[in-house]
């Protein structure tokens, strides 16, 4: 008799038949990967056309169509026979507020009524084909294609021929499905800031920047906001900062133009489709050798932030607000424990006035004398003593506690408010109160507004402020140029940011720093902040979210980016949600922000309910002890700042991004890098005391152990954390390993 393997003989009956049904999945799985290759590569032998235009080969048979280079590497491809462009017709189911928009859509694309490809015409750098739609709304679509180099495309697709008198409207003519191939273990990243998800997929993402949400998937507080606020809990993809720009393992990339938001599909592991919300469509294509040739092309085509004054550098931004007397106050405490601060940062100085939120500030953008009485002497006084004053402004306004005229009764006047259709300025509800909001497309309104910002820094020496809330446009708006909300939305955010870098230019040393962004509003702005995240450890809302955004933002043109320390939203509601910041939760996101571009403080929405830097000595020695470690840092991160300039790339980045060969990399999502030195492992759950992290090869030194590691291919291990340190690792001998050996010796390990 034949002998069974001893392994199964260990294996009870029960076992093996529960091991059945996952051999049988993984024999489906494998199955079906293997079919989609095979589609994607069903190309007949004979009925093949083919047309070369430099150093790209453009090939079809029917529908079917591929771009490659001549070298034979595939930049674009048709997914399992279906055409890469088509009528698509689509279903938002969008929930609206004033505010936000929540999206639900299916789509059907109508690859059925596409018909064959033809060559239509060529020129020296393009090449343009004809895709005939059988008796539908439009005659045809042109589909053409523009060499920008060896290694970039733009595709430009729109539709042909008026409307067809004998078929019935559908509104498959008013959208456009493009769909390309990609591989199985393709990874995508990008797409502005993602907080949840670094890796593109499983999911549709719709390019709309906006409020991202309270909650944003953390439950029952974002069923709950959703439900009392239509959409105000967000989701796992809403985001203030979205960009049409996403970037694969494989060295690819693809950015839309315009400011229209467009659905991209990922849900499918063979394909990328992305939707768009008009009938056209503007991308670009490009192929690189590594993740940093493709960012040099993204900055190459839409620039840099601009260039982040030293002074930033030298420690901490510190959010103060309450009045003259506790900013002198606290900046003498902290200077007396020879903190290390670049600046104070009062966004109060317009006032404030309580809601069931919390704390909100007056927008009435009047200097509020009660609180800040000799405002001019203060500022001037804190440059005197070397640290800077940054102030705060957004696109909205206010009808309360005006001195005189109330800046929202002027702006009405003039007629530079957002209005409706009927003409009428729209106040939006925030929790309490109504804001009416400034039209950015109207250029009175513009001038109006930007010398006012202008005039605040004239009269006091202030080196700049947050630029906030710029991405609340309602759909029903009607904006001076013409535009619907919808149409205006993210043009809206980038108008704001033109402007504000407008101003900032005529400030020497400025410096100007937005939480909402789209394609290109980057380069009007010094940095971004990740917006208001919940007082929590989560990754949909919390500090473990902040990684995430860190990370994403930066392949999309945030090239310096930080988060508020210990969060901004608390939420106390009796039986519901006790949301709060404690102390483990401070210290924890205070010791990871020591390690980003900027180490800025925020006392949150609810001051009196949330721990603070100075709430006991413990915290305040602690807050001194990692201004001095941030400040210390400042040559490699100023080496940092000039590469983002030359380069595009950004100061934090994933494991993925120096060390794309090894798989885990591009999984990592809860640890980053400052530059190539130093990998950075934040604490992202309450009572840690160990925790795992990937390291790639080379010598490490883990900085506040000084233990050394010494791989010779990546490896997960397991490292010690105490209360006051986070993991953080320095290349052996680097220059950051030597600034913060200096440093610890005199602050403490």
């Amino acid at each position: 008799m034949k002998r069974i393997p001893i392994f199964i003989t260990q294996l009870s009956k029960r076992k093996i038949f529960a091991m059945i049904p996952l051999l049988f999945w993984m024999i489906i799985v494998t199955y079906a990967e293997q079919l989609n290759a095979a589609k994607h590569d069903m190309w007949p032998e004979d009925d093949i056309h083919e047309y070369v235009l430099q150093d790209f080969v453009f090939t079809w048979h029917q529908k079917i169509f591929r771009v490659a280079k001549i070298s034979g590497e595939v930049l674009l491809a048709s997914a399992a026979g279906q055409p890469i462009v088509a009528p698509v017709k689509v279903r938002e189911n969008a929930n609206f507020n004033k505010v936000t928009v929540l999206f639900s859509p299916n789509f059907t694309i109508r690859s059925d009524i596409v018909g064959d490809i033809t060559l239509s015409s060529v020129t020296e750098n393009t090449v343009t084909f004809e895709l005939s739609l059988h008796n539908f709304c439009r005659t045809s679509m042109m589909m053409t294609f523009e060499v920008i180099h060896s290694n970039a495309l733009e595709l430009k697709v729109a539709y042909r021929g008026h409307s067809n008198p004998n078929m019935p409207f559908d509104s498959a003519c008013e959208h456009l499905a493009f769909t390309m191939a990609k591989e199985p273990d393709e990874y995508l990243m990008g797409l502005g800031t993602q907080y949840t998800h670094l890796r593109l997929q499983d999911r549709i993402y719709t390019t709309i920047s906006q409020e991202q949400g309270h909650g944003r998937g953390l439950q029952p507080l974002t069923w709950i906001s959703n439900r009392l606020g239509k959409g105000t809990g967000g989701d796992e993809t809403t985001s203030y900062h979205y960009v049409p720009h996403i970037i694969s393992r494989n060295n690819r990339s693809l950015w839309l133009y315009g400011y229209h938001y467009a659905h991209f599909d990922l849900r499918q592991r063979d394909k990328i489709i992305v939707i768009t919300s008009q009938p056209s469509l503007h991308l670009r294509l490009n192929s690189g050798s590594s993740i940093g040739d493709l960012l040099r092309e993204f900055a190459q085509a839409f620039g840099t932030t601009k260039p982040l004054p030293n002074w930033v550098h030298r420690g901490a931004m510190l959010g103060i607000q309450g009045g003259e007397d506790r900013v002198r106050e606290t900046v003498k405490r902290l200077r007396a424990l020879n903190a290390e601060l670049s600046s104070v940062w009062i966004q109060d100085w317009i006032g404030t006035f309580q809601t069931f939120l919390g704390q909100r500030l007056l927008w009435n953008w009047q200097l509020d004398k009660k609180f800040y009485p000799r405002w001019q002497q203060l500022v001037q006084d804190l440059k005197d003593d070397q640290i800077a004053v940054i102030s705060y402004f957004n696109p909205r306004l206010v009808h309360r506690k005006c001195e005189g005229s109330c800046r929202l009764d002027i702006a009405k006047n003039k007629g530079y408010l957002v209005k409706d259709r009927h003409g009428l300025p729209i106040l939006i509800g925030n929790g309490g109160f109504n804001f009416a909001k400034l039209d950015l497309f109207s250029v009175p309104a513009r001038q109006w507004f930007g010398a006012l910002m202008h005039q605040h820094a004239q009269d006091s020496p202030v080196k700049g402020w947050m630029a906030d809330f710029s991405e609340a446009l309602p759909y029903h708006a009607r904006m001076a140029d013409g535009r619907n909300g919808q149409e205006a939305h993210n043009a809206y955010i980038y108008e704001w940011a033109k402007l504000n870098g407008e101003v900032i230019d005529h400030i020497d040393d400025g410096f100007v720093f937005m939480r909402g962004g789209t394609l290109g509003s980057h380069k009007y702005v010094h940095a971004f902040w990740l917006g208001d995240q919940l007082t929590t450890w989560d990754r949909y809302d919390g500090l473990h979210s902040t990684i995430i955004g860190l990370i994403s933002s930066g392949l999309s043109g945030a090239l310096v980016n930080h988060s508020d320390i210990g969060g901004l939203t608390s939420i106390h509601i009796p039986l519901v949600a006790n949301i709060v910041r404690d102390k483990e939760l401070f210290l924890r996101w205070m010791q990871l922000n020591a390690f980003t571009p900027i180490f800025r403080s925020h006392e949150g929405l609810k001051p009196w309910l949330l721990h603070q830097f100075d709430s006991d000595l413990e915290t305040l020695h602690q807050f001194v002890r990692y201004s001095r470690i941030f400040a210390y840092l400042f040559p490699y991160r100023k080496k940092l700042v000039r590469e983002s300039q030359e380069e595009g790339f950004p100061l934090v980045r994933g494991m993925f991004f120096a060390h794309p060969q090894f798989k885990e990399s591009w999984h990592v999502d809860d640890q980053f890098m400052l530059g190539d030195e130093l990998i950075v492992a934040p604490v992202i759950h309450p009572g840690t005391v160990s925790r795992e992290v990937f390291l790639p090869p080379g010598c490490w030194v883990e900085v506040f152990s000084g233990q050394i590691y010494n791989l010779s291919t990546a490896t997960r291990l397991t490292v010690e954390v105490t209360p006051h340190n986070i993991p953080v690792f320095a290349l052996y001998n680097s220059e950051s390993h030597d600034l913060l050996e200096e440093i610890l010796n005199t602050v403490g390990r």
